[in-house]
């Protein structure tokens, strides 16, 4: 079966070909386009929070790492048995203090991240929409 004429000649503008996907119009694309960056943006959020998430424990392994290497030097520096038990309550103490000052911190840094992100990526997408639904009129 001969074909006469090529495609983009018998497509009107809005049916234009889209680069490297023959048979779908501009317009079809267009459709993808909320998703797309609605998805993209949430991506972003993602990868901003698990940034944070990770600068913020990385920096606090950091921080215990150096109190735990003191740990040994203040149990030799002990001279009794009870200064010894009262230096090892002390630093075990102030450890799990650190660890749930931490926890919040960990917490604190989720919620607010899954509190944004909805709003973040949904005023992306509904812009996205007004705009994609502007151009299909």
């Amino acid at each position: 079966m001969a074909r006469t004429g090529s495609h983009s000649a018998r497509c009107t503008t809005d049916e234009k070909a889209v680069a490297g996907f023959p048979g779908m119009s501009a317009l079809g694309a267009g459709m993808w386009n909320p998703m797309l960056t609605t998805l993209h943006a949430w991506n972003v959020e993602c990868g901003t929070t698990i940034a944070k998430l990770t600068s913020e424990w990385s920096g606090f392994l950091w921080r215990r790492l150096g109190e735990d290497m003191v740990l040994p030097q203040s149990l030799a520096a002990c001279t009794s048995p009870v200064e010894m038990w009262q230096t090892y309550v002390d630093f075990l103490q102030r450890m799990a203090s650190d660890y749930q000052k931490e926890m919040s911190v960990m917490a604190e840094l989720g919620t607010r991240a899954a509190k944004d992100s909805p709003k973040a990526t949904g005023q992306r997408s509904s812009k996205t929409n007004y705009d994609v639904a502007a151009a299909a009129h």
